[in-house]
């Protein structure tokens, strides 16, 4: 075989064994999409499928959302915010959740003293723009044991009489 034609071969390989290797990575890159974008509506029809079930149960009346990576996978409201007033909930509601952040936050300031971003012993002071000079001994562990002396409202007389009194959202 003349060498011309031997490159000339060579050369048509390379450029066979270049689309192939364009080919598949395409083929990859479309499977890869297709299993993300399928994995993405298992996840959604699975969480439809156990919500719908705990509502018709009547076990859940709120809004949910499931992501991944900061993609929202599903979201939907059931049942109503306000029965009284026939009133549905949405994925906008604002519900009053009462106590369940202390949970988070204890969780989120231990983690933040894990990385020595700050310390229980530091004073609440150091954390807020302007705080009372009766506040100035009180330590983030305080806070996270309550007992940090600061008044507790639910533990005013007049708590339970002002319960029921509709408020207002509208910032003081």
């Amino acid at each position: 075989m003349p060498p011309i034609q031997g490159r000339k071969r060579a050369q048509c390989m390379k450029r066979v064994r270049i689309r192939a290797g364009v080919f598949l990575g395409a083929v990859v890159v479309s499977c890869c999409a297709w299993l993300l974008f399928y994995s993405h509506a298992a996840v959604a029809r699975a969480a439809a499928h156990v919500m719908d079930e705990e509502v018709e149960r009547g076990n859940f009346s709120g809004a949910v959302l499931v992501s991944r990576g900061g993609q929202i996978l599903f979201e939907r409201a059931y049942g109503d915010a306000d029965t009284g007033r026939d009133i549905p909930n949405t994925t906008q509601t604002r519900f009053l959740i009462g106590s369940i952040t202390k949970s988070f936050t204890a969780v989120l300031v231990m983690q933040f003293e894990q990385r020595g971003r700050l310390s229980l012993a530091d004073p609440v002071c150091n954390y807020l723009e302007t705080c009372p000079a009766g506040w100035q001994p009180i330590r983030l562990q305080h806070l996270l044991s309550h007992s940090s002396g600061i008044f507790n409202i639910t533990n005013a007389p007049e708590f339970e009489s002002l319960r029921g009194v509709e408020q207002t959202r509208a910032p003081l």
